[in-house]
């Protein structure tokens, strides 16, 4: 036990710490937590509702990306986009052993706060340990399901979805429909899958088998499409929702430009850097779009 949890910010700084957790996504988790709650201005005024907000933006991506950044100390060193405030950070093997005890600290001292304000210690208590278990399988061995190709995928998506989970639990929110779920299950897929092709020369060159390492380069892209288009024809035909599925055509489109068609690099950047950036814009882009549907409630009322 000793060696597992070491006491925190003897080598880490501040600065380290932030692009740990990844400033540059926090919008994915706070709009997870959002999701099902739209309709509902008047949870502005439940400080339980802030409460959860702010522990999705630094406590769980510190626990997402810190057990992440340590799982894949081999693969960062050789990841020239790294070190930033959007990708993470190149931080040393004595930081990171810091980590843990940063993480039981910060998602512990919240997940409490919840349970004493609710009474609901055992539900609070459970989900932290699964959102726990979730994050291990997919970082640390026996499973490292992060190098396990395709298996990535569910444990990525379960993780993920625990966060709406929570948001309806704390704020007294029914679970949305199920166009929401395959809507964001989709956006969630193809947008990890387009990463992992992006470093899948770099994930080679260690053990990190990806399903984009596995199946190779044609293969996902096909993978991206099909997940992309199935997911603009939920939003048109279980969401009802005209802007959303344009969004998503417009993501076939940016995919087609940027990772298939023969393209000239003067008219669009090929480099591994650009490519990430476009794809931050347009999922940055969607995150803005979604904020603007869910003042309409599109995700939370009745898929008929």
């Amino acid at each position: 036990m000793a060696s597992l949890f070491v006491r925190p910010f003897q080598t880490m700084d501040l600065k380290t710490l932030l692009k740990i957790s990844r400033p540059g996504l926090w919008l994915v988790y706070v709009w997870l937590y959002m999701w099902p709650t739209g309709g509902h201005g008047e949870l502005a005024k439940s400080f339980k509702f802030w409460l959860g907000l702010v522990y999705c933006i630094l406590p769980l991506n510190l626990m997402v990306y810190g057990m992440n950044d340590m799982a894949d100390l081999d693969v960062d060193a050789i990841n020239d986009r790294k070190n930033n405030y959007v990708y993470g950070a190149k931080a040393t093997k004595q930081q990171l052993s810091e980590v843990p005890s940063i993480i039981v600290l910060a998602n512990g001292l919240p997940i409490i706060l919840m349970a004493a304000l609710t009474g609901e210690w055992v539900w609070y208590i459970t989900w932290l340990l699964l959102a726990l278990l979730v994050n291990v399988a997919y970082n640390r061995r026996p499973l490292i399901l992060s190098r396990r190709g395709p298996w990535e995928l569910p444990c990525m998506a379960a993780g993920n979805f625990l966060v709406p989970i929570l948001s309806c639990k704390l704020n007294n929110l029914p679970l949305p429909p199920l166009g929401s779920w395959l809507f964001h299950l989709c956006m969630l897929w193809r947008t990890h899958i387009w990463f992992e092709i992006m470093d899948m020369y770099d994930d080679a060159k260690t053990d990190k088998r990806t399903l984009a390492v596995k199946v190779g380069h044609s293969s996902s892209c096909v993978l991206v499409l099909t997940l992309t288009s199935a997911e603009a024809a939920v939003a048109y035909y279980m969401l009802h929702c005209i802007p959303l599925a344009l969004f998503s055509l417009s993501g076939v489109v940016i995919f087609l430009c940027v990772e298939v068609l023969p393209i000239p690099e003067s008219l669009i950047p090929q480099d591994k850097t650009s490519k990430k950036m476009m794809s931050n814009v347009q999922s940055l882009g969607g995150i803005l779009l979604l904020f603007y549907v869910w003042s309409s409630g599109v995700f939370v009322r009745s898929n008929n």
